[in-house]
């Protein structure tokens, strides 16, 4: 029904990649044994804006939100190259940031 306040998407799933540079204050405020990583909120953060964006408004409900391990930017490197998986089907959208393993994911929907 057209007029319905049912949100419908197809099922896809989205990649794109997120540079994160070493100079930001996310991570010079944040070091595990001198090395810089990104903060667990940040985490959250990244996420939720990309379910903005997605859903196109800004009342959400988040759902199994997990940090499985940090983002660690590498002493050596001057950025951090780490991808985000959106996954939407039905009316739940699935977010993970990983880079060579998931290091973070949540559930989000219109509410």
């Amino acid at each position: 029904y057209p007029f319905a306040k049912q949100p419908f998407w197809h099922d896809k799933q989205l990649r794109q990649t997120i540079i994160l540079n070493r100079q930001e204050y996310y991570f010079e405020q944040h070091k595990l044994f001198n090395q810089p990583i990104l903060p667990g909120v940040a985490h959250v953060h990244i996420m939720v804006k990309e379910v903005f964006a997605t859903l196109q408004t800004e009342q959400i409900q988040l759902d199994q939100i997990q940090c499985a391990s940090p983002i660690i930017c590498p002493t050596q490197e001057e950025n951090v190259e780490v991808n985000c998986s959106i996954e939407s089907n039905e009316d739940v959208i699935k977010v993970s940031l990983f880079a060579n393993q998931v290091h973070s994911s949540l559930q989000a929907r219109m509410i």
